[in-house]
């Protein structure tokens, strides 16, 4: 027997999530193509509350923000004090992403 599959708040799942991630990654793909230093990541963190400043840690160059509102798919962080942004830096020279905020529960989203 297959396993349920999660959803996001209007239904969808399977071959229409699955499709949103891909647009999601695609436009992810694209951009960080643009810096061919961060085009192939290889960490990613999140980062939770009060730590947004880690960021700062990342090389002082090259660096990408791409706000959530950007990607398609992806909810924007609506909490104040929450930066929504995806940033592609370097960390001691290893291509890195940082989720800097994210969408909550309370918010309407889930956590499937």
């Amino acid at each position: 027997m297959e396993e349920p599959r999660a959803s996001l708040p209007d239904g969808a799942y399977g071959a229409e999530l699955e499709r949103r991630i891909e647009e999601a990654a695609g436009h992810i793909r694209e951009r960080l193509g643009t810096v061919p230093e961060l085009a192939i990541p290889r960490l990613g963190f999140v980062l939770g509350s009060g730590l947004g400043d880690v960021v700062q840690l990342l090389d002082h160059e090259p660096r990408l923000w791409i706000s959530y509102h950007e990607i398609p798919n992806v909810p924007g962080a609506s909490v104040e004090g929450h930066a929504g942004d995806l940033v592609a830096g370097l960390a001691k020279g290893v291509p890195t992403l940082l989720l800097s905020g994210r969408a909550h529960t309370y918010e309407g989203w889930s956590q499937a």
